[in-house]
């Protein structure tokens, strides 16, 4: 990755943007510490959208109006900076990081659909993560994998899990390779993609506390996603309420549904007093049983 990183443009007062193809995001700076610094100090001035404004410039950007776009995008750039910073020591710079959340935010922008009732900074949260997480795993310096292995990495944690909770048990190599319709030999050779047969909760040599499912894409946030996608929000909020409160307030913090601002396992670990895992575990679980509802309802 070149050594000479861009950040984005931001303007001091009123949104002002150069007009042209695409959001004028970047300009060069040698001096990474500085250059944060400055970036962090002149995003500071853009302000926050509420959620009626966030629909009506998401409306207005449908309709190919560009300075709404260019407003979207600079307003949910300190939403990039939050989950890139919990993605750090994991082989890319933060300033990386940030230029590649900025990039799945920018797609955020050309896929959101106001209609659907969901807040775009939840919206937002899933490109930004899967934009960073993507190129932590293709251009970081341990792990270098085409885009189709990490879609199927990304099954693989999926299938991991869901047969675990089901099994009770951690799964075998022929069970996992029946639920996923591949050869036994097709997945170990995604678990010895680190040189070893791994347990996606293994660490990865020469990063501290950091794991092998933490760098792939992960596939159960497309899951709550698509929950997004058929539902209003209002919906989907009556959906939570029938969960635990434990269950509730596990969703709404790990996907940010409060203040667009989701936490990782461990961050709403340390809230709750447990372990990662078993936030891991409350979530699938949660997530099992709005599905299931979903599913009676529409066959109601």
């Amino acid at each position: 990755m070149d050594s000479r990183r861009r950040t984005p443009e931001v303007p001091e007062g009123d949104i002002d943007l150069p007009t042209g193809e695409g959001v004028e995001l970047f300009h060069p700076i040698e001096e990474r510490s500085e250059l944060i610094d400055i970036y962090l100090k002149e995003i500071s001035h853009i302000p926050l959208l509420s959620p009626d404004e966030e629909s009506e410039l998401a409306r207005k950007v449908s309709q190919g109006d560009e300075e709404a776009r260019k407003r979207l995008i600079l307003s949910n750039l300190r939403l990039v900076i939050s989950i890139a910073k919990k993605y750090v020591n994991r082989g890319l710079p933060l300033m990386d990081l940030i230029e590649e959340g900025n990039l799945g935010l920018i797609k955020a922008v050309e896929r959101f659909d106001y209609r659907r009732g969901t807040r775009f900074s939840t919206y937002a949260s899933w490109w930004i993560r899967q934009a960073i997480t993507r190129a932590i795993a293709s251009q970081g310096r341990t792990i270098r994998l085409p885009v189709h292995i990490l879609d199927l990495l990304g099954r693989l944690v999926d299938v991991s899990r869901k047969l675990a909770q089901e099994l009770g048990r951690q799964p075998s190599i022929g069970e996992i390779a029946e639920k996923m319709g591949l050869s036994e030999e097709r997945i170990e050779e995604l678990f010895n993609f680190a040189h070893r047969p791994a347990s996606l909760q293994d660490k990865i040599e020469g990063f501290d506390d950091t794991r092998v499912e933490d760098v792939i894409e992960d596939k159960r946030e497309s899951s709550f996603e698509e929950l997004e996608r058929k539902f209003k929000r209002e919906e989907i909020m009556k959906l939570l309420e029938k969960l635990s409160e434990r269950e509730r307030e596990t969703i709404i913090l790990r996907y940010g549904l409060r203040d667009g601002v989701p936490l990782t396992l461990e961050e709403a670990g340390r809230r709750f007093g447990v372990t990662r895992e078993r936030v891991r575990q409350i979530e699938m679980e949660a997530i099992e049983k709005l599905k299931r509802w979903v599913k009676e309802n529409e066959l109601a």
